[in-house]
């Protein structure tokens, strides 16, 4: 599930907390809807089609999504998966960055965790846990920080408000991706074959991180728990054992080698609507079921209605055949 931390290999506890999940996820859904039904007739009026008919009628959804950079899930025709479209093969950088970059003797270490977590809004000794360890290490460290306020910043540690990630990624001398684990992030970092330290915060970081974990892409952090053992133990791992590197080099090449990018795929699909306006063949019937309907749950009601139906004339039965069983018994018993 989005906010889950389980892997697509579950027990039974897993699978029962995953259903939960699943079930509130859709309550909130069905909030969120109500809501954006009403700001949808406030900005286009009372006539606007509803975000109901939209999820049921479109002709294709263009998905952030793809196998290789998440778990395998059966999807229907018109929903096209183009994860990825954003990664690119780039070396573009400035001066300044590409010197800094070819000249890490050691390798290079890119500290970004993205643009809705700050970590200006930290405690200052969350900020001291990894100054601390970069200060151990023999790396350079490009950190993307929004603000001006990091005091005794080691000399191996270069902070900015901004770096361009992707292209940065896309380096050669670049070793380790210290990420939240949002999915672009994921998705780039897997394109250009960087293995990771993940320290998610919400929603499906905490998803992503804990499959690049399992596939032995990197490793994972708990922001609660976090000391400078534990961030410094992580980051040697990944960049000492060389598995997390080779693996993330192997899912790179898979994602890589296809007959088309996913920007190519999109762009074919985008054609093809504007070409061909009756698209319904490709929408699934399921679109306009109920949600009791796609889960078959009426159907299982009926069989159980008629299974206790018949398990109740049974035992009538069996009842009626001891209550006419019992007086031959009793004259037997009298007879002897």
């Amino acid at each position: 599930m989005y906010t889950s931390t389980d892997t697509d290999q579950m027990g039974f506890l897993g699978r029962a907390w995953n259903w939960m999940l699943y079930r509130v996820e859709n309550c909130y859904k069905w909030y969120y809807t109500g809501r954006l039904e009403e700001l949808t007739r406030e900005v286009f009026g009372k006539d606007a089609v509803s975000i109901g008919d939209v999820e049921k009628k479109f002709r294709i959804l263009l998905a952030n999504y793809d196998p290789i950079l998440s778990y395998p899930v059966p999807l229907p025709p018109n929903i096209i998966p183009v994860g990825g479209l954003q990664t690119r093969r780039s070396n573009e950088l400035s001066d300044d960055v590409q010197k800094i970059l070819d000249t890490a003797q050691n390798g290079v270490i890119y500290f970004s965790l993205g643009t809705f977590v700050l970590p200006s809004i930290w405690p200052m000794e969350k900020k001291k846990i990894f100054l601390d360890v970069f200060s151990k290490l023999n790396q350079t460290v490009l950190w993307k920080y929004e603000e001006d306020d990091l005091t005794d910043v080691p000399r191996n540690v270069i902070v900015r408000k901004w770096f361009p990630q992707n292209n940065i990624l896309a380096h050669r001398n670049v070793r380790l991706f210290i990420t939240h684990g949002g999915a672009l992030s994921v998705q780039e970092t897997i394109y250009n074959g960087v293995p990771v330290v993940g320290l998610p915060f919400m929603y499906d970081q905490l998803t992503n991180v804990a499959m690049m974990e399992a596939r032995s892409l990197g490793k994972g952090l708990v922001l609660g728990t976090l000391n400078s053992d534990i961030v410094h133990k992580a980051i040697k791992e990944v960049l000492d054992n060389p598995k997390y590197s080779q693996n993330i080099r192997k899912v790179s090449k898979a994602f890589r080698t296809q007959k088309e990018t996913p920007l190519e795929r999109a762009i074919f699909w985008i054609e093809y609507v504007l070409e061909h306006k009756d698209l319904s063949f490709l929408n699934t019937r399921a679109r306009s079921m109920t949600w009791y309907q796609r889960d078959n749950l009426d159907i299982f009601l009926f069989y159980l209605f008629f299974i206790i139906i018949a398990a109740l004339l049974l035992v009538k039965l069996f009842k009626l055949y001891l209550s006419d069983l019992r007086p031959k018994y009793t004259e037997k018993l009298k007879d002897n």
